[in-house]
């Protein structure tokens, strides 16, 4: 258990443990810390294809001290809290009650000293705000109580996660390798991949084929940032388990055109159960 002190309507960020020792007994001793509290996540998609203009971004709010500004941070890859990985971006002045913060594909290079060039397809970035107050104090995950991150209440935004995708321009059919099966293992395998049956959707021909009675499997783009959806559908039976079904789960599935890849993460069930959720990757 965490203590979580609320002062004048707003959270004093006072990092307490559950141990007697620790806690304050003198109210003055409090701090009103701050952070920031996300609005609208409004684009997490790095557009490969125009990666020095394209733009990420989040809508957020202050809470807390008043704020002079923020400063973005950023890591190639998924969350890392070790601050000496970060690499600065930008500061953001705080002028009004709501805000964004943005990062171009050309900001986000530069401050990781990489050419634009290798920004790529299902690449992620996670970016680190770190909120400043009027009066000087800085406060980001490395000193700000674990459970603002961790609580919905909060919806607190220390730090938030872009893809690089591209759109998808129709280019997916023939004859592709399975480079990762995590279900079946049919690592190495092939399939075949043909266009429709609608606009934007393409068909996997029995990707698994290790089961009986194969069926096919149907994967719905998203045209403009080749974000993928495969609805759920009977894709084959085991011995003991009929009518297996598959449907993509997550928010990191996607069909990338330029680099000729399907990336999707399958939950796979039965009238039986539910078996979990398995990560399938297709190249050409």
């Amino acid at each position: 258990m965490r203590k979580i002190i609320v002062l004048s309507g707003i959270v004093s960020l006072v990092f307490l443990s559950c141990r007697k020792e620790d806690l304050i007994s003198d109210v003055s001793q409090y701090t009103i810390g701050s952070y920031l509290g996300l609005v609208e996540a409004e684009n997490l998609l790095l557009d490969a294809s125009d990666a020095a203009a394209s733009t990420v971004s989040v809508v957020v709010r202050p809470v807390g001290s008043a704020l002079q500004k923020v400063i973005i941070y950023a890591v190639a890859g998924g969350p890392d809290p070790d601050e000496s990985n970060w690499k600065q971006v930008k500061e953001v002045p705080v002028t009004d009650s709501v805000f964004t913060l943005a990062v171009t594909g050309a900001e986000l290079a530069t401050a990781l000293d990489i050419p634009i060039s290798e920004i790529q397809p299902g690449t992620q970035y996670t970016f680190y705000n770190q909120t400043v107050t009027t009066d000087g104090r800085v406060y980001d995950i490395s000193n700000t109580e674990d459970d603002i991150e961790g609580q919905p209440a909060f919806n607190s935004v220390f730090n938030w996660t872009a893809t690089v995708v591209c759109p998808y321009t129709n280019n997916m059919t023939g004859e592709f390798t399975i480079a990762l099966d995590e279900w079946d293992g049919n690592n190495g395998g092939t399939v075949e991949i043909v266009a429709g049956p609608g606009a934007n959707e393409i068909t996997l021909i029995t990707p698994f084929p290790f089961s009986a009675n194969a069926k096919n499997v149907i994967i719905q783009i998203d045209p403009v940032t080749g974000t993928a959806t495969v609805p759920k559908q009977i894709y084959g039976d085991y011995p003991g388990f009929p009518d297996l079904s598959v449907q993509s789960v997550g928010n990191s599935n996607f069909v990338f055109s330029c680099t000729e890849t399907i990336d999707i993460t399958l939950n796979h069930t039965s009238p039986a159960g539910n078996f979990g959720n398995y990560r399938l990757v297709i190249e050409r």
